[in-house]
């Protein structure tokens, strides 16, 4: 497990591909987020939230606002 500050950025990115093996955009891209009070949050592509780096990459910058432990899931 990494470790954090609280204000500290931390980027999630995800990459994606097809059966072959070769970089690929789904259709959907989203992401869900709980933070230390287990609230979860969700971020897509389609809402301007995720970026798009290339092809099959994308990322989001989690802003970490509280002090605990934060999950994640593309």
């Amino acid at each position: 497990m990494t470790s954090y500050d609280k204000g500290d950025l931390v980027r999630l990115t995800v990459a994606f591909t097809d059966l072959d093996g070769t970089a690929a955009d789904p259709t959907t891209v989203t992401l869900s987020v709980r933070d230390p009070a287990g609230t979860i949050t969700t971020y897509t592509y389609a809402g301007a939230q995720v970026i798009k780096k290339a092809t099959g990459a994308f990322y989001y910058d989690l802003a970490l606002s509280t002090v605990g432990v934060y999950t994640y899931r593309w």
